[in-house]
């Protein structure tokens, strides 16, 4: 899983650039948390995917200084999820590993 968490208040011009991200990301599942935290949400074998994600926010943040307190983690662990009969993500996981993941970003966020 990735966590991104981001200050309450980005605008017109900085939101897009993250949403960006999240939206190519191609995770199983995402969810926004209010009020300023994306976390998503990636099978195993789609680690590289979660990879790139932590890689284009961490370039975002070098290349752009509006975008320096915005913090990412990358977990891995077991989590508790309902799917479809396809084996697709249907409701948020659930489980401590999702706690881990979003007290680092928010760690990340006030080092960054």
């Amino acid at each position: 899983m990735v966590a991104i968490q981001y200050p309450p208040g980005l605008d017109n011009d900085t939101f897009p650039a993250l949403k960006a991200i999240v939206s190519t990301a191609r995770s199983d599942y995402s969810e926004y948390v209010p009020p300023s935290c994306w976390i998503l949400f990636f099978k195993p074998k789609k680690l590289a995917r979660a990879e790139a994600v932590v890689v284009a926010v961490r370039e975002l943040r070098q290349r752009d200084e509006r975008f320096r307190v915005i913090g990412v983690a990358l977990h891995a662990g077991v989590v508790i999820y309902e799917s479809d009969y396809l084996g697709r993500i249907r409701s948020t996981p659930l489980g401590d590993e999702v706690n881990v993941v979003l007290r680092a970003a928010r760690s990340d966020a006030q080092l960054a």
